[in-house]
């Protein structure tokens, strides 16, 4: 199936959360596997808030030809073809970060419970690119996450990208009663050079929300209508009252 496992077996709901290494404890009973969860239900609201912190670099392009997750065309033309000039203005102007690629996700699938998709989740998905060559780009991404309507476009990665990025969504968003942050481990000291600047814009904006969380080894999200797990992201729980 094309549906990401976690909503194969909770069909229903708003998940955010972050992936972490190590045992847990249940007691004094040690596990090597599995996952702690809290459900909440009643008269609160989750707003997920996915903040993946890439910009686009490029426009979009469609995926026209591919095999599995090696695109071989985008608007009929070899990927380097279009790519290569990009990233070599780039080059010029002293870009600094990580290139990913941006593929927009079917917002047409029916959302289980939610009458609609959440408003804040992101309309595209980050994913690692593996290579660029003369047959092709290659996607570190399930190819079930790609369709004949799914869109390409070049983002970066860096700590502007990422606070610029975290800006925004903040602006969008509606200030919760409180928040639940879960980041990637990367989006610390060694993306800022210390700790904390996504907290303290978190706090600058709504200086009463309480806030707590973790630092992750993948975290959890939706992006339209699906939840999926992520890299070098800060996924956030946002609750509020109905």
């Amino acid at each position: 199936s094309s549906k990401p496992m976690l909503d194969n077996v909770l069909p229903f709901g708003t998940k955010v959360g972050g992936l972490t290494q190590g045992p847990m404890f249940i007691g004094d009973e040690r596990r090597t596997a599995g996952s702690v969860g809290v459900l909440l239900d009643g008269e609160i609201v989750i707003d997920p808030m996915v903040c993946q912190g890439c910009l686009a670099l490029s426009d979009k392009y469609k995926i026209t030809d591919r095999f599995d997750s090696l695109i071989t065309e985008l608007d009929g033309r070899p990927p380097l073809e279009i790519l290569h000039p990009i990233l070599k203005e780039q080059e010029e102007n002293g870009m600094q970060g990580h290139l990913f690629a941006g593929l927009s996700v079917d917002s047409s699938a029916v959302r289980p419970v939610e009458e609609k998709e959440p408003s804040l989740a992101p309309k595209f998905l980050v994913r690692h690119i593996m290579a660029l060559a003369p047959h092709g780009l290659q996607l570190a991404s399930e190819p079930d996450y790609l369709n004949d309507d799914t869109e390409f476009s070049l983002v970066v990665f860096n700590s502007e990208t990422a606070m610029v990025e975290l800006g925004l969504q903040l602006k969008e968003a509606q200030q919760p009663l409180a928040a639940l942050k879960f980041s990637c481990n990367v989006r610390g000291a060694s993306l800022y050079g210390r700790n904390g600047p996504e907290s303290e814009l978190v706090t600058k904006t709504w200086d009463t929300v309480p806030m707590v969380g973790y630092y992750a080894d993948g975290e959890l999200g939706p992006v339209g209508h699906r939840t999926y797990v992520h890299g070098f992201t800060s996924s956030f729980a946002l609750l509020r009252k109905r």
